[in-house]
């Protein structure tokens, strides 16, 4: 639960100093769910999250993993190798009963929001200097997103959004 608000949002940052701060110094937030992921061949499908992050993805579409409401998170993001990677925010097989929004990821290393599987819906998203892509989803991701806004660097980035069924 990160039930900030308007007036007090809860940030996530580095430990460096202001002004000495740097893509990548943290790992970033990960949330483990229980909803449908597609990518095994028989249901229910599950996976373990990148950078030994846990197991995630069930049968339960609505899953509850809780509320990020008015969260920042900056400087996140870490490559361990090309198809392990943490980013700013992982939603791992997270169902529609969480609630999402007003949530920005400020230069993370790797992706700003990555979506695997899952069926959480999104608003009010502030993605900048993302250093990979700034949105992305995979493994039968089947949320809404509302209300993005993304400011890409000239230093780094990829795509704005990068959506993807399989990863086959």
């Amino acid at each position: 639960e990160a039930n900030g608000t308007a007036e007090a949002p809860i940030g996530f940052t580095s430990d460096q100093l202001e002004g000495q701060r740097a893509r990548g110094e943290w790992g970033g937030i990960i949330i483990n769910g229980r909803a449908p992921i597609n990518g095994c061949d028989a249901a229910p499908c599950s996976a373990e999250g990148e950078g030994s992050t846990g197991t995630y993805g069930g049968d339960m579409p609505e899953d509850n993993s809780g509320t990020l409401r008015y969260v920042r998170v900056e400087y996140a993001g870490t490559l361990f190798s090309e198809d392990n990677e943490l980013n700013g925010i992982a939603f791992q097989g997270v169902g529609s009963g969480t609630t999402v929004e007003h949530i920005q990821v400020h230069m993370s290393s790797d992706d700003g929001v990555e979506f695997f599987g899952g069926s959480v819906s999104v608003k009010y998203v502030v993605l900048t200097g993302i250093g990979d892509d700034s949105m992305d989803w995979t493994d039968g991701w089947i949320g809404n997103a509302q209300f993005v806004l993304v400011k890409q660097t000239e230093d780094a980035g990829d795509n704005g959004i990068e959506a993807d069924n399989n990863k086959a």
